[in-house]
């Protein structure tokens, strides 16, 4: 038997007699349940009205916790499901406050041990009630007020894509977006304004508590996927469905409906009843089964047999009782009606019939032609591993129509709230440092589902863990077979360090398309857009700080255990791997190599500083001896503009640093104080545009930590990557912030921290990162600081402290071992890294077909300066600080 699928069937686990030594009499079993309904929410002074969902499930685990052990109590929702006759049991007990009914009926009665049954774990009465309010979380945040415009944007979309004289499949979209952006709550808000019909076609074995909601229409899924043993009968039986639910849905509004409020909301409330929802479409169903005889002539049309005329008339009478919506103001076509059907997906897994090559996904769409002519929208969603699935390619299709191209394929919808918490735009000046490292500040920030369930009260760390679970499930599969003995690398595996280093994927390779739509249908990376064509989808994990956070933490579980240990070789090897399998983008690895060098440090330094929260951040000083190996040459620098300024280590006593991921900028406002001042309250440091001139990274620093986030206390580290073999001067490299406007003109503190009219002279940090030098015996040397100070009138107001760095073992996190996966790393970056014959005689045959220009071989057909060997490395691995020299130096 299979295990799963028989747990769902059962009752939660609970003791196998009545515990009637305890509960000698109904009354005080009765009295008992109450108070258990009244520590989750549920009292006496309710109003006699039919109970929610919520209220029910309340109820049912009250009366189980007062007379059996309930282990679980995910299950009991499962379980209502499954025995939708429980609901009016209920129902009647709670009206009656009457509860010994129900724990007397059979189907509650708990297996036997040798039957699978659970022994019991001796949890007390009522401390399983208390764990209802987990259940209550995903309810209330689904009542939270809706935030920001995403269903007007919605449905201006959809009138745009209908017409009267639409084509097939014009009247079809897709909402395709991964998990945690509120797809069906956007449709559910769309639902006020615009008359609904709403579908969840989920297998209820997918049913999660905490990261699905709301629960399926079991007898919708079961009908629209087993109904009829050939494609024809499936089609009739649909038609017939649909013409069953507008006729009842007519009678439904003449019978009830009063006004004054919109007919749109008062339908979605409606049908928000279980028990109205439930005996809407099972009637529907009932009307539809019984559509074929053994008689029907199956070659006859499919609309025919189902009664075309029947479902047109019933299309109609209902449309004429629907008035026009308002969200759409401009003129223009308008839709009066949408159906959707959430987690569609599921409609994929099931043949159109046996040996058909079609699913019951694509017979519907094929039965939703004969709605083209009426203001109809058909909406499907899904979030799970078969996302994609909803939006085939063309030629992918099987339906004739699409192949041919006598249809319109639209563009399937992805545009979903993202940072729309309602305390946005914040306010700096009344955040504190303390205030922004909380997670449910993180939560803020990105995807609406994390904040929403910590605002209706679940615990953070419950949420952090869900978050954790979303990214990176343990039953996640392999990207690709490894070509030789050792780690092959997961989706999940991809995820966390795709959140955490911002991979560059190769967009030419045929793997790395199909490996974004599993990141997003099961990894929690985000669909940018997919065109009408359907041929490759965008996609990235955008800035999400409390995901980051619980990348990071699984990171360090699963990586960095000990304190002292540093990143180990999976993440690199991991990159490694992909650039040889021709994933990556060779044009990164260079600032990829920089990013986990210095996500590295930033891990060890927060792990060192006690913080549980990576979000907390570091001292710089810290980050700064885990970075680099000699730090105490880096710590005792002095600023190489200025004549004999103070120590670094003492110039950013009290700084911070805080960054669990990267954002990628592409225009010039990188490199602004105000760019790094929001990066730092997202914790993020900032990858420029591929053409910024000097600067490729920014890590935000926040000089002290007292007082409020203001902009005027933000500095950074400037970080420039050089692929070079041979070294650079370091002077000539040395990054200006005048020259790329990093602090502004008007540096006057507007937040109180200062008085208005005192300018604060924050320094700031160089990075001069020379990773390709080859490796050579490492020196490390700080000259003194001269003795000549600067004649020039004006010093600069922010000090310089510039740190170069040559090769890789400068860094701390670079030991013997991994050396080599390093220096491999920049070699395949580099132009022939990647070419199957490495030897100087292969490389140089290579070289002569002039792919690129370089000195040497490709000037072997001219005499001139260029016709040479390149030049030899002159210097190794080295760790210097700038100095300064004279008034030239800015």
């Amino acid at each position: 038997m299979n295990m799963e699928s028989s747990a769902e069937t059962q009752p939660p686990s609970k003791k196998q007699r009545l515990d009637t030594a305890t509960y000698s009499t109904p009354s005080f079993f009765d009295s008992k349940v109450l108070e258990s309904c009244a520590e989750g929410g549920l009292v006496e002074a309710v109003a006699p009205r039919p109970l929610t969902d919520m209220e029910m499930f309340t109820l049912l685990i009250a009366i189980l916790s007062n007379d059996k052990d309930l282990q679980d109590a995910s299950t009991v929702p499962k379980f209502m499901h499954k025995h939708p006759e429980l609901r009016p049991h209920l129902q009647d007990a709670w009206e009656s406050k009457k509860f010994e009914k129900i724990r007397r009926l059979p189907f509650l009665q708990a297996p036997r041990q040798d039957q699978g049954g659970n022994a019991h774990q001796g949890h007390t009465p009522g401390t399983v009630s208390k764990r209802i309010t987990a259940l209550a979380y995903i309810e209330k945040a689904w009542e939270l007020p809706y935030q920001r415009k995403a269903h007007e944007v919605l449905y201006k979309s959809i009138c745009e894509m209908w017409a009267p004289d639409a084509t097939p499949y014009q009247n079809i979209v897709a909402v395709l977006q991964s998990s945690g952006y509120g797809k069906t709550r956007m449709l559910d808000e769309h639902a006020k304004f615009v008359f609904t019909f709403p579908f969840v076609v989920r297998d209820p074995s997918e049913t999660r508590v905490g990261s699905a909601y709301p629960y399926p229409d079991q007898r919708v899924r079961t009908f629209l996927t087993t109904f009829g043993k050939s494609e024809i009968k499936a089609m009739a039986g649909y038609y017939k469905f649909f013409a069953s639910l507008f006729g009842r849905a007519l009678t439904i509004i003449k019978e009830s409906y009063c006004g004054p409020e919109p007919l749109p909301d008062w339908w979605r409330k409606y049908l928000a009843i279980p028990e109205n929802r439930d005996k809407l479409y099972s009637l529907a169903i009932d009307l539809a089964e019984p559509t074929l005889t053994e008689g029907d002539n199956e070659q006859s049309k499919p609309k025919e047999r189902a009664g075309g005329e029947e479902l047109s008339n019933a299309v109609k009478e209902l449309l004429n009782v629907i008035s026009t919506p308002g969200l759409k103001k401009e003129a223009g076509h308008q839709v009066k009606v949408v159906i959707y059907f959430d987690e569609a997906h599921e409609l994929c897994k099931h043949d159109a019939e046996p040996g058909s090559k079609r699913n019951r996904l694509e017979v519907l769409y094929d039965c939703l032609d004969v709605f083209l002519p009426f203001p109809l929208m058909f909406i499907f969603t899904s979030t799970t591993s078969s996302l994609h699935r909803l939006a085939s390619t063309r030629d992918a299709s099987y339906s004739t129509r699409r192949v041919v191209g006598k249809s319109v394929d639209q563009a399937p919808i992805t545009e979903l709230p993202f940072d729309c918490h309602r305390s946005f735009p914040l306010k700096p000046h009344e955040c504190s440092f303390e205030d922004i490292c909380e997670l449910k500040f993180l939560a803020r920030f990105g995807r609406p589902l994390f904040w929403s369930l910590l605002e209706s009260g679940e615990n953070e760390y419950t949420v952090l863990t869900l978050a954790k679970d979303k990214l990176a499930p343990d039953d996640s599969g392999t990207v690709y077979q490894a070509p030789k003995l050792g780690m092959t690398p997961t989706y999940s595996w991809t995820a966390i360090i795709d959140v955490l280093l911002m991979l560059d994927y190769n967009p030419d390779h045929k793997t790395v398309q199909n490996l974004q739509k599993r990141l997003v249908a099961g990894h929690m990376r985000t669909c940018i857009s997919i065109p009408s064509n359907r041929e490759f989808m965008r996609s990235c994990y955008p800035s999400e700080p409390f995901l980051a956070e619980a990348a990071m933490v699984m990171l360090t579980k699963e990586l960095h255990p000990n304190v002292d240990s540093t990143l180990q070789d999976r993440v690199i090897d991991t990159v490694n791997d992909y650039f040889s399998q021709g994933l990556l983008h060779p044009g990164d690895l260079g600032e990829l190599t920089a990013r986990m060098l210095l996500m590295n440090a930033y891990m060890s330094g927060c792990k060192k500083s006690g913080n549980e929260i990576y979000s907390k951040g570091c001292k710089l000083n810290e980050f700064l001896r885990c970075l680099f190996r000699e730090f105490d040459i880096v710590l005792e620098a002095k600023p190489d503009n200025v004549f004999d300024g103070p120590t670094l280590k003492d110039a950013f006593e009290d700084a911070v640093v805080r960054f669990t991921h990267f954002g990628k900028f592409v225009d010039d406002t990188a490199t602004s104080r105000d760019a790094a001042h929001a990066a730092f309250f997202r914790s993020m440091a900032i990858v420029c545009h591929d053409t910024q001139v000097s600067v490729d990274i920014i890590v935000p620093v926040l000089h002290t930590t007292k007082g409020v986030v203001c902009r005027h206390v933000i500095t950074s580290i400037l970080i420039q990557v050089k692929r070079r073999i041979r070294p650079g001067n370091p002077r000539l490299l040395a990054i200006d912030q005048a020259k790329v406007g990093f602090f502004p003109k008007d540096t006057l503190c507007e937040c109180g921290r200062q008085q208005r009219n005192t300018e604060l002279e924050l320094p700031y940090i160089n990075f001069v990162l020379d990773l390709g030098v080859r490796a050579r015996p490492a020196s490390t040397q700080a000259a003194a600081p001269p003795k000549r100070r600067s004649l020039r009138k004006q010093p600069p107001k922010h000090n310089r402290y510039t740190i170069y760095a040559r090769g890789l073992t400068s860094f701390g996190s670079v030991t013997e071992q991994n050396l080599s996966k390093y220096e491999r790393l920049l070699r395949l970056s580099n132009v022939l890294g990647d070419h199957p014959r490495q030897s100087p005689s292969h490389l140089e045959m290579v070289r002569t077909l002039k792919r690129f220009w370089a000195r040497g071989d490709a000037f072997d057909w001219i005499e001139n300066e260029l016709n040479g060997r390149p030049l030899p490395t002159e210097e190794g691995d080295a760790l210097e600080v700038g100095q300064y020299e004279s008034e030239d130096d800015t």
